[in-house]
């Protein structure tokens, strides 16, 4: 009969317990870490004054021009409603996704979310477990369809293709009889299109006086390089199937049309209209090398989200959606945005 160490049995249970212990001491301690890192740089961003709420702001990139732009006026707007808003995680050594980041916020105990969504399961559980810890979510710019968030922030997207259809039928009155137009329309990442806008570019199209030829393009959400590629190889092919107007509904599909067009000497032989302002965008437009750029006005959202959230934060109650005008930037007021950008 085999003996049995009961000893050594114990002494592998104490062990095991041990390392337990200290697996579970080392987590509790980084959360508290990462947690008095929040704090003192919320101390340090608010100068010690002490407001009713905290509210972190969530984005993709917050370095990136317009978001610091719709950042300042959300900022200074809370501050009239005594609600500091956080540029969340902007000064943490180390880069994490958007759904870490709101992760952090829970266990920060903030008093609510702005969030640069995406249309993700992760993320529409993150913003799941913020409402179960009474956090509200406000998404603003891109949202998470489905999910517990208490509003959206943005353009109306309807009115946003209306404003692309209007300037194609502007740009066809003088490009000649039959203009060929090709739609970029990127995915997001479970494959789903901007439909609402283009649906309303199609109306604006088929009312129009001119002939007006319009297909699309899907650029895909791998990276950029890939919009890059498809929209490079749709500027070489052959002249008769090149489109003279190129329809971009992202930054990266703006910015990668313009390079394209410089690269292949196409510069007044392809034109483009764009979305989003960046100072390459702009530098684009004063040149001509961009026809124009649909922008959403960043302060004017920016304001809008931090008053719907105090509405949220004193009354519990907001409309779902919160809708911000767009407007098209040409040659004619490019000036105005060159001006803000410096």
């Amino acid at each position: 009969m085999k003996k049995i160490n009961i000893s050594s049995e114990k002494n592998i249970h104490l062990i095991m317990g041990a390392v337990l212990v200290i697996v579970l001491g080392a987590i509790v301690l980084f959360a508290n870490f990462q947690r008095r890192k929040l704090v003192l740089e919320d101390e340090k961003n608010t100068g010690g004054k002490h407001y009713q709420y905290h509210v972190a702001m969530i984005v993709k990139d917050s370095s990136d021009t317009y978001w610091q732009f719709l950042y300042e006026a959300a900022r200074d707007k809370g501050k009239e409603d005594n609600i500091y808003i956080e540029n969340f995680g902007s000064l943490l050594n180390k880069e994490y996704e958007r759904t870490e980041l709101v992760e952090m916020a829970i266990a920060a105990k903030v008093d609510g979310i702005i969030l640069e969504a995406e249309n993700t399961e992760e993320m529409r559980k993150v913003i799941s477990e913020a409402k179960d810890n009474a956090i509200p979510v406000m998404t603003i710019g891109t949202d998470a369809p489905g999910s517990k968030r208490i509003s959206f922030v943005t353009a109306n997207d309807y009115a946003i293709g209306v404003k692309y259809g209007e300037d194609i039928t502007s740009l066809a009155k003088t490009m000649g009889e039959n203009l060929k137009v090709t739609v970029l329309l990127p995915l997001n990442k479970e494959g789903m299109q901007p439909n609402l806008v283009y649906s309303a570019i199609r109306e604006m199209v088929d009312k129009a006086e001119k002939r007006i030829s319009i297909s699309t393009l899907s650029t895909g959400e791998k990276d950029d390089f890939e919009s890059e590629e498809m929209i490079r190889n749709l500027l070489v092919s052959p002249e008769e199937e090149r489109p003279e107007a190129i329809v971009c509904l992202n930054a990266a599909d703006t910015m990668s049309a313009y390079q394209s067009v410089v690269d292949y000497n196409l510069v007044g032989k392809v034109e483009i209209i764009g979305s989003y302002i960046t100072p390459q965008i702009l530098e684009g437009i004063e040149k001509g090398i961009i026809h124009s750029s649909l922008v959403t006005d960043a302060a004017e959202m920016g304001k809008l989200a931090a008053t719907g959230m105090n509405e949220y934060l004193t009354t519990e109650y907001i409309s779902e959606y919160l809708s911000v005008q767009s407007e098209l930037v040409t040659a004619d007021n490019v000036d105005q945005y060159l001006e803000k950008d410096e």
